[in-house]
């Protein structure tokens, strides 16, 4: 009795209607999945300046956005499929015989020679197959997915958090370790390498407790009876190439997601744009919209510094700073050397006023401000929320009544204060404006 004959009545009443449910499961799953990783962009762009972050805090976020696109890919492909079988299942239905041969009044050589080797019903039945498991495949892919990078998360928690060995933290490490993960949890190590110790008994019993032991870190024991099913009934190379593709695409496209690519060693996806000269490496070329606050939306985020727009009429100039995770070690070594607790309790006004003293003085040493190529290092600072990206920052205003009309650059570079007193200069942005009056 075939294996088909044991299943029961209401699964298989299930099973034949399963593909209303896949439907509706895909196109709800392609909207929310399509959306979901402009939001994870968002917040981790936002997380970037607020923490000090390693490629830990990136694979969290970068895990987020490749399952997403994995499951997107995955539904995607069952709807498309689910589509044309839909198409082809009409015309089955309409036309059970097929093709009626004496309505087209073709020669006999030709209804001799086109002979298809897979009409109507066989390709409906094909694509129902494949349809299935093209669904079952982007489930089992995601938690693939899941299982790899909540693994590699917590290697690199443990090299760079409890050892310390940042040596590991670049991307070619990167991409080894994320390889053989994959690799390892497709199976390819266990066919070529540890295929010997799934076969006999006395091995099986050493390497068991190994197995489970990986397993349970990354997530396949969840669906090991599912994928060995798989893999047992289908060739196995054919599952495991569509899956490596789901995941090896995902990653490319996830780091193009969260503007990775350059890190990655990758150029950024351009889609049907081919100008070659978009990318000019010049300076004092480019404006970005995050330095303007006319340009700015509510779910826009200013990355450095931001001015109020390009064109300013008045005679002085706001200047927003974001408050960067990396000025803490500044503040902080600064704060240490004036034998100076911004944190402690003090209702004192006396006290409060040279705490503001004190850290006006510790901003300006912070910050290497420069209005064309006048350095200025005696600013009025303010703590402020932007009231449009709501970020915490620092707020100043610059005297603009002794520069000309015309076209001005304002710079601002963070500046590292170090234990050993050592001061370095790091990023920052150039921002150009041109003054009307």
């Amino acid at each position: 009795m075939s294996q088909r004959n044991n299943i029961p009545d209401h699964i298989k009443d299930q099973a034949n209607h399963s593909w209303q449910i896949e439907l509706f499961i895909s196109l709800g799953m392609i909207f929310s999945l399509y959306k979901i990783p402009a939001v994870i962009a968002k917040v981790f762009q936002e997380t970037i300046i607020n923490i000090d972050y390693d490629t830990t805090n990136i694979i969290y976020f970068f895990s987020g956005v490749v399952i997403a696109r994995i499951l997107l890919f995955g539904f995607a492909v069952n709807l498309t499929l689910r589509a044309i079988w839909l198409g082809l299942l009409g015309i089955y239905y309409s036309y059970p015989n097929g093709i009626k041969y004496d309505q087209l009044k073709y020669s006999e050589y030709y209804k001799d020679k086109y002979n298809p080797k897979f009409k109507t019903l066989e390709k409906v039945k094909k694509l129902e197959r494949y349809s299935s498991l093209s669904f079952s495949l982007a489930i089992i892919s995601g938690i693939h997915a899941f299982g790899i990078l909540l693994t590699m998360s917590l290697f690199y928690f443990v090299a760079l958090r409890v050892f310390d060995l940042y040596f590991l933290d670049d991307p070619t490490t990167a991409y080894v370790i994320l390889s053989f993960l994959i690799f390892s949890s497709l199976g390819f190590f266990d066919k070529f390498f540890f295929g010997v110790f799934k076969r006999y008994n006395a091995i099986s019993r050493l390497y068991y407790p190994i197995h489970k032991f990986l397993a349970f870190f990354n997530l396949t024991w969840l669906i090991q009876y599912e994928k060995l099913t798989i893999f047992s009934n289908s060739k196995r190379w054919k599952v495991a190439i569509i899956s490596f593709l789901y995941f090896l695409v995902a990653v490319i496209i996830s780091g193009n997601d969260l503007g990775l690519s350059n890190t990655m060693g990758f150029s950024k996806i351009e889609g049907l744009d081919s100008r070659q000269f978009k990318n000019i490496q010049a300076q004092y070329l480019w404006l970005q919209n995050d330095e303007y606050e006319d340009l700015l939306k509510e779910d826009d985020l200013i990355s450095i510094a931001a001015i109020p727009s390009f064109e300013i009429e008045k005679n002085h100039l706001k200047v927003f700073v974001t408050y960067d995770k990396q000025y803490d070690s500044t503040f902080e070594n600064l704060s240490k050397k004036n034998k100076f607790d911004f944190n402690s309790r003090n209702s004192n006004i006396q006290k409060r006023l040279e705490n503001t003293v004190v850290f006006r003085d510790i901003l300006n040493k912070s910050m290497l401000v420069k209005l064309d190529s006048t350095s200025l290092d005696s600013l009025n600072w303010y703590m402020r929320q932007h009231p449009i990206t709501q970020q915490l920052g620092f707020e100043t205003r610059l005297d603009l009544n002794a520069c000309p009309k015309g076209e001005h650059f304002l710079t601002i570079r963070p500046i590292i204060h170090k234990k050993d007193g050592i001061q370095d200069t790091v990023g920052g942005r150039w921002i150009p404006f041109l003054k009307l009056n």
